[in-house]
């Protein structure tokens, strides 16, 4: 007996038909680590793009591949080839505040991830 794969949708899997969130979602990522640089922020550089049209405006907040800012940084403990940097706190601030977003997540646990912690449980950023 051959068994056949169905696409209808069942009780608990909704067709595409089904009503979508109308307000944008505003969505802050925080990672330690450089764009595209592991596996981790790899993996959100290619998941933003995909959930943006469904969920609204996504920022990410992490070090930015420059060289003077590497000098700064410190290497990570089992990766002597990634370094820690600490967060420009001015210039995420800044972005953080305008986008002031309805969800925070923290990706990872380094300097980049406990400022996302931090701001989310306290009240958005003010100018």
């Amino acid at each position: 007996m051959r068994s056949e794969i169905s696409n209808k949708p069942t009780p608990d899997m909704p067709d595409d038909s089904c009503e979508q969130n109308t307000s944008p979602t505003k969505i802050a990522v925080f990672s330690d680590s450089l764009p595209e640089r592991n596996g981790v922020s790899a993996y959100w550089h290619d998941l933003i793009p995909q959930i943006k049209p469904r969920l609204g405006d996504i920022h990410m907040f992490q070090p930015l591949d420059k060289r003077r800012l590497l000098q700064f940084g410190f290497p990570m403990p089992g990766d002597p080839t990634q370094k820690i940097i600490t967060p420009n706190i001015l210039r995420i601030w800044k972005e953080f505040n305008k986008l002031k977003p309805d969800l925070i997540v923290a990706v990872s646990p380094g300097p980049f991830g406990l400022l996302g912690l931090v701001w989310q449980k306290s009240p958005t950023p003010s100018s």
